[in-house]
This record gives C-alpha cells, structure tokens and sequence, in this order.
C-alpha cells in the first residue's frame, strides 16, 4: 500500500492534470477559463490510440532485462528526499504538479468528441518522466526496502 501511495504522488494524472476545453486547447482553471463540462476524468477521457491515457501512465511497462539493469542502476543513482519525512508526501506531490505541466506542455489533443473523449494527436515527454518513475520507485524501495530486493 505504501509502495503505491508513493508511486501515485508521482504520477501526473494523479496529482496534477491538463484540462481542455471542447475543441482540445489547453485552459487554465485558475483563470476562470475552464468549463466543468470538458472534464477529463484525470486523464480517463484522453485516450491515446484506443486506450485510456490514465491507464498509460498507470501500466507497468514490459522492458527488456538489459533496460531494467539500467533503470536499477539510475534509480540508485537517485538522491534522498531531504527534510523531514513529515514533509516528503507533499514535497513529491508539489513537485509532480509543476512537473505534470511541463509533460503537458508540447501536447495537443483532438477537439472533443460525442463520447465526451479528446485523442492526444502530438506528445513529446520531456526526460524528466524517466527520472519522475525513477524516483517513484527509488522513494517507494527507500521507504519500503523489503518490497524489492535488488
């Protein structure tokens, strides 16, 4: 449970999201621009190709054993959360917020469609989604080492 709490705090359609009006441009709620009727679910109504764009993020993906050699190693190479560990939850979800805006940022979605879904049409993830699931698991096996022993 603790594993996936944290790995969760590092997910962007968990703690941040991209909100888009009916024709698939980006608003920003904050400036009173956002339409409750054009909710994305946290993702579940993108879909990439025929599937959930929430659910993409949420897979575990099926990566060769040399690539998972590599991603332990990067992942050792990760630093320690500081501060207190009162203060980590939050430090993680504050830094996934500003984080889930940069992956938005280049993205473009289809104008909404009668099922009430947009299709991502261009997504560039910047490199720091690879070191984001990094730290996910490096933080979820630091808490939590007997989970994985590797």
């Amino acid at each position: 449970m603790l594993a996936h709490l944290i790995g969760d705090l590092h997910q962007p359609l968990h703690v941040g999201s991209v909100y888009l009006d009916q024709t698939g441009h980006k608003v920003d709620p904050d400036t009173g621009k956002y339409d409750p009727a054009t909710e994305t679910v946290g993702g579940n109504s993108i879909l990439d190709g025929n599937k959930k764009f929430h659910s993409e993020w949420d897979a575990i993906p099926n990566y060769s054993s040399d690539t998972v050699d590599a991603i332990i190693a990067e992942a050792r190479a990760v630093p320690a959360t500081n501060g207190s560990v009162d203060d980590w939850a939050l430090a993680w979800a504050s830094d996934t917020i500003v984080q889930s805006q940069k992956a938005f940022e280049h993205a473009t979605f289809s104008p909404e469609n009668a099922d009430h879904q947009w299709h991502v049409t261009s997504l560039m993830l910047p490199p720091i989604w690879r070191r984001r699931t990094l730290r996910s698991g490096y933080n979820s096996l630091r808490r939590e080492p007997t989970l994985l022993s590797f």
